[in-house]
């Protein structure tokens, strides 16, 4: 154990029980801390960290009914940047179920206590935890100023030394490296360790790093061999899914974020990337469902903001245009309710355009003419006040909304306008692209006729499952893309009838129903027609085949 200086250290206790607190701050007095502080809630908590530097924190996890609770707190705290990695964070808790737990550790707390507890205990596990926050303090401050070159010279002069902590700073090198793209130097380390005990991180690390080498399968195994002998690590399940959705396969990532979210149900991140999956495979149901949860959820959380009213409602008015199975006239009042409480929530005028633009997209949907173009024009109104001043991503918006109304002549010109003003910044511009089905910007048209060229190359050597990888990756990052769609489901098909791949075939059909609104006009539609006809060929013929195997 190294010598801590405990004068020099401050505590805060955030606690809502008197009893506990007063057990504690007793507790932690004994040890000699300079300053002790305590609060009830979350909001005295957040205040107190603004204006101090905590080397300690005592995070009960009941911190009063309809107030933040203890990880919801802690996750404010570090997104905020209002504590260090030197802090050590203690969560306490007289509930220890599962999905709470995992929940809870979501957020990195040091370490977890369950009440009751001893003095005894709780000293322990503080001296315990201080001790590695001391040893490795300067690479947890070069980590905080995100030095990376630096927290590598530190990390490998604690390796030289016989340090207790030779796996955290192995973890964090491998991270750092693969966060400098030296990938090779990240895998062999994953590489070496991934078998050990206790070393889950070192097969992340390899699966992302077989991710970036394009070697999916390699990568599957990785985490389908973590999750087996560790079915509660959440991180397995997610990267995982990472690993399906880069690859296209929206089915296994919804698949696989199901199981998680079967194991840690309330985590609120875990459940907003489910719905986007769930919204890229048309799944619009599951989708809305999914925002529905993460609307109560987020309540008291950092996650509480506009942009989940305005996922419900965006997959709202994309799925009551598809089917009737749900009740779509309460649904769509409990989005109506939504987006009034965002307006309630996050008094602005940019919100209420936002607002007011889904409120129109959700009547154009459901057949209300009327409402729809009165929502729309109060919507172009609110943005005519904002002059110069109107947000890009608003006027993107604007654009979005004049293309569910099928009015491209007033789409267009926003469109051009951005992408001439902003035809630089490499990020927006994605933001616009994904949002066509073909790039407007100079680098979304040179990336995608890159890779459709490398792939009608592999398809023409008939290397399809080759083509079918390239395809599904720069659709990943060009969802809407009518051109790669087409191609890969023809390169689906012709792997369906060259190597039997039936889940192919699942994918190709769930890529058309993508397409079923692609206009006339689209200079695709007759390719997307011919395609339709052969696919439908195909899925017929091998259901034949099927029944006659099982008769």
């Amino acid at each position: 154990m190294l010598d801590i200086d405990f004068s020099t250290k401050k505590a805060l206790i955030i606690e809502s029980y008197k009893v506990f607190r007063d057990l504690i701050k007793n507790s932690t007095m004994k040890l000699g801390i300079g300053q002790v502080d305590c609060v009830r809630n979350s909001f005295d908590a957040l205040s107190n960290c603004k204006d101090h530097d905590y080397d300690i924190i005592y995070l009960g996890y009941d911190l009063g009914e309809g107030k933040k609770n203890g990880q919801q707190t802690l996750e404010e705290l570090r997104v905020n940047g209002l504590i260090k990695r030197t802090c050590t964070v203690i969560m306490i808790t007289a509930e220890s179920s599962q999905e709470m737990v995992l929940c809870a550790m979501e957020h990195k707390p040091d370490t977890y206590l369950t009440k009751p507890f001893t003095t005894k205990e709780l000293l322990r596990r503080l001296i315990q935890t201080m001790d590695k926050k001391a040893a490795l303090s300067e690479i947890y401050l070069a980590l905080d100023n995100a030095n990376s070159e630096l927290v590598l010279t530190l990390c490998d002069a604690h390796l030289m030394q016989d340090t207790n902590y030779r796996q955290d700073c192995l973890k964090i090198k491998s991270q750092q490296l693969f966060k400098l793209g030296e990938f090779a130097a990240t895998e062999e380390i994953c590489e070496r360790y991934t078998n050990d005990a206790n070393c889950l991180w070192a097969a992340i690390g390899l699966g992302k790093v077989y991710m970036e080498y394009r070697l999916f399968d390699k990568a599957t195994h990785v985490f389908k061999k973590l999750l087996l002998e560790n079915p509660l690590y959440i991180p397995g399940y997610e990267w995982l899914a990472k690993n399906y959705k880069m690859q296209g396969d929206f089915e296994l990532s919804k698949s696989t974020l199901e199981k998680a979210i079967e194991t840690s149900p309330r985590s609120v991140s875990l459940i907003q990337e489910y719905a986007s999956v769930c919204e890229q495979n048309t799944n619009y149901d599951n989708a809305i469902t999914a925002y529905k949860k993460t609307l109560d959820l987020s309540k008291n959380s950092i996650h509480h903001t506009p942009k989940n009213g305005l996922n419900f409602a965006r997959a709202m008015s994309d799925y009551s245009d598809l089917t009737d199975e749900l009740d779509i006239n309460k649904l769509t009042q409990q989005v109506f309710r939504e987006l009034t409480n965002i307006n309630r929530d996050f008094k602005n005028s940019e919100n209420k355009i936002l607002t007011t633009l889904a409120s129109a997209c959700l009547f154009f949907t459901n057949k209300d003419k009327h409402n729809a173009t009165k929502a729309l024009q109060e919507s172009a109104n609110l943005c005519d006040l904002l002059e110069g001043d109107l947000p890009r991503y608003i006027a993107l918006e604007l654009a979005k909304a004049y293309m569910h109304f099928q009015i491209d002549e007033k789409a267009e010109p926003i469109l051009l306008d951005l992408v001439e003003k902003h035809k630089n910044d490499d990020v927006f511009m994605l933001k616009v692209d994904q949002f066509l089905q073909a790039p407007l910007s100079q680098q979304g048209k040179a990336e995608t006729l890159t890779v459709i060229k490398i792939a009608v190359k592999h398809y023409n050597q008939k290397n399809y499952q080759d083509a079918v990888t390239e395809l599904s990756l720069i659709l990943s990052r060009y969802p809407n893309h009518v051109s790669i769609k087409l191609n890969l489901i023809e390169a689906l098909l012709k792997s369906v009838q060259h190597d039997d791949f039936q889940n192919h075939l699942t994918r190709a059909n769930q890529l058309m129903v993508q397409l079923n609104k692609l206009p006339r006009k689209n200079e695709h539609f007759q390719r997307m027609l011919d395609l339709r006809k052969k696919l439908s060929a195909i899925s017929v013929a091998k259901d034949s085949v099927s029944k006659d195997s099982v008769s």
